[in-house]
């Protein structure tokens, strides 16, 4: 069914309704749930909807997923911290919960797609075509690929088609923006303004006198907080790969060229044939083509002179992908070749092999280093689980961490300090921090002093964690970040002077002055951006522009306070929006009107939904689950 949700999200409105999944999680992953019950009932079943059940399998499967995507997205060099943890799980929770209530909610409709609308389907799918026809060549070896029977296959569509087409997609077939309502929204989020703008910025003031020790001091009495340190962690890490145990592996001359005899064959790229066939009725018309090709006849005339049609172009492929009856004579015949006549559930078929590339064994010399790694590879491999089990016999003995690596060879990693979003308090990535996730959770799960357990990666390694240090957050006294709070100090004066030119020059915008005056008086560039819209371009200026840019008069000045500068400006022009006037803007603007209306219908139907059918969702198992051990 996902599959099928994240086909139909080509659809504006299953845009909308995949856009709602992550909306409602806190109405299902509140719901109550315990650790008893989920193992006196079924003890997979960790999310239940109706009929519809999802196991740790499930709910592991798309919180990988969804922890992918966000550590894509996330600052702190892809690291998630528990708190994000918890959040996506959420998520993940929340697109299971909706998804099953679709799928509930259109089967007590007993809504049904007849087999006639699944075949249409079907045969006019692009990816089951050739030459503008189905090609059921084409269609078996799709599903073969993906181990699939055509009952399967057809039982996803028809799901599909019921969710999308009957269930969700009928809601929303009359839904029309109201035309009074768009045009207003056009008038504003497409209204242009134009302005003429000063950036004062405070890194170019005059450096303020030098401060007395007592300003300092109320300066930092009065910024206390401002200055508090974030908590960090000190620790040891135990982490081992196969790649770092590979490193100190020797692999003889001797090992190379035997598993070069051994397995030169797997560095052998796969043949791929560029084939061409034609499917005759019977086999005397297969044979008599043969035979004339045999003969001396070109492939492609002797099939149009049988068949008064041109051969079928199969492309370029590899064994594999063709079915069973193809793949043996395909690969059998010579470069250049014909196939003898063969049966298939089509027809009498003749394979022309074009030409042919790959299935060459390369010479030793091409994969020496390859199969050095390799057989390094699996000697670490080989050995990883007794250095495992080494270092954890001598933590169980009394020994800390560093005593325990150091028994058995192993060099650990000393991380720190480490902030909860991996970095180390000041915004760089901690020093030594492993790039996995699993190690910075396992740093703040442990007590200050404690040695953790052993811990497998996911790329097949292992590690061990020792908390060496756990440092609360505090401010700092004033002696031990001096240069901060005098630093601190500057900055800010400097900024008290920018405020006040701002001022000034605002007034003197408000009171007619020329741009050209300003800019001579106060030495500042007139900046001329190109015209601004509420939601659109802004010069490459900032985004908090845009409000006071649009909340003064053609004539006006108006200042915007950035922290580090100041912006100054008068609005010189106000350009109004019509439809007519950009097509495409029009259109795409109700068209997001459309969407945003189906995202309330599908917010009333979820609520409908989950008014009618049982949703449970065992929480507490989830967290014991996935987040404490």
């Amino acid at each position: 069914m996902l599959s099928s949700l994240r086909e139909g999200s080509k659809t504006w409105y299953m845009k909308a309704l995949l856009g709602l999944l992550a909306l409602t999680f806190v109405a299902f992953f509140g719901v109550s749930g315990n650790l008893t019950s989920a193992f006196l009932g079924n003890v997979n079943a960790l999310v239940e909807v109706g009929s519809i059940s999802y196991g740790v399998n499930d709910v592991q499967t798309q919180f990988n997923i969804q922890t992918s995507r966000a550590s894509q997205q996330n600052g702190s060099q892809g690291i998630l911290n528990l708190d994000q943890q918890r959040e996506v799980m959420a998520l993940t929770v929340s697109e299971l919960v909706n998804q099953a209530l679709f799928e509930e909610g259109a089967d007590r409709l007993g809504l049904v797609v007849g087999n006639d609308i699944i075949a249409d389907q079907i045969i006019s799918q692009s990816a089951f075509q050739a030459g503008g026809q189905f090609n059921r060549i084409a269609f078996d070896t799709y599903l073969l690929q993906r181990g699939m029977s055509e009952s399967q296959f057809a039982e996803s569509l028809r799901g599909q088609i019921i969710v999308q087409d009957q269930y969700v997609g009928s809601l929303f077939l009359g839904v029309t923006a109201p035309k009074p309502l768009a045009e207003a929204l056009y008038h504003y989020y497409y209204e242009q303004r134009t302005a003429e703008i000063f950036l004062i910025d405070a890194a170019s003031q005059a450096d303020p006198a030098t401060p007395s020790a007592g300003e300092l001091a109320q300066f930092y009495s009065d910024n206390q907080e401002s200055f508090r340190t974030v908590p960090t962690r000190m620790a040891t890490v135990l982490w081992v790969t196969p790649d770092s145990l590979a490193a100190d592996i020797e692999i003889t001359e001797e090992q190379i060229v035997t598993a070069y005899e051994e397995r030169g064959h797997q560095f052998t790229p796969p043949e791929r044939r560029f084939l061409e066939q034609a499917i005759f009725p019977n086999v005397e018309t297969a044979q008599s083509t043969y035979d004339a090709i045999s003969n001396g006849a070109a492939f492609g005339d002797a099939v149009a002179a049988a068949l008064g049609v041109g051969a079928d172009e199969i492309g370029v492929v590899r064994r594999e992908e063709l079915l069973p009856e193809q793949s043996g004579p395909a690969f059998s015949a010579e470069v250049g070749g014909v196939t003898e006549p063969f049966e298939t559930a089509f027809g009498w078929v003749l394979i022309h092999v074009q030409s042919s590339e790959g299935g060459v064994v390369p010479p030793l010399d091409e994969v020496h280093e390859d199969l050095r790694l390799g057989l390094a590879l699996e000697e670490a491999n080989l050995v990883l689980f007794d250095y495992a089990d080494l270092v954890d016999d001598a933590l169980a003995g009394g020994a800390n961490l560093d005593e325990a690596a150091s028994d058995v060879g192993l060099p650990v990693l000393n991380v720190g300090p480490v902030a909860h979003d991996g970095t180390d308090g000041e915004g760089n990535f901690a020093e030594n921090l492993p790039f996995d996730q699993k190690v910075l959770t396992e740093i703040f799960s442990l007590s200050d002093g404690q040695s953790g357990q052993l811990i497998f990666t996911d790329n097949g390694g292992f590690f061990f964690v020792s908390i060496d240090e756990v440092i609360a957050d505090r401010i700092p006294d004033q002696a031990e970040i001096a240069d901060k709070v005098s630093a601190a100090w500057v900055s800010e004066r400097k900024m008290d002077l920018a405020r006040a030119q701002a001022e000034e020059i605002t007034e003197q915008l408000r009171g007619g002055a020329s741009s050209d005056t300003v800019s001579t008086r106060f030495g500042y560039d007139v900046i001329a951006p190109e015209p601004f819209t509420r939601s659109g371009h802004t010069g490459g200026l900032p985004s908090g522009l845009i409000d006071p840019l649009f909340g003064v008069e053609v004539g006006d000045a108006f200042s915007v306070d950035l922290d580090t500068a100041m912006l100054v400006g008068r609005l010189t022009a106000v350009d109004i929006a019509e439809p007519g006037d950009d097509v495409e803007e029009w259109t795409g603007l109700v068209d997001q009107l459309k969407f945003s209306m189906a995202q309330d219908l599908i917010v009333q139907m979820t609520e409908a939904l989950r008014a009618d059918i049982k949703v449970n969702v065992e929480s507490s198992t989830i967290e014991e689950l996935f987040f404490n051990r």
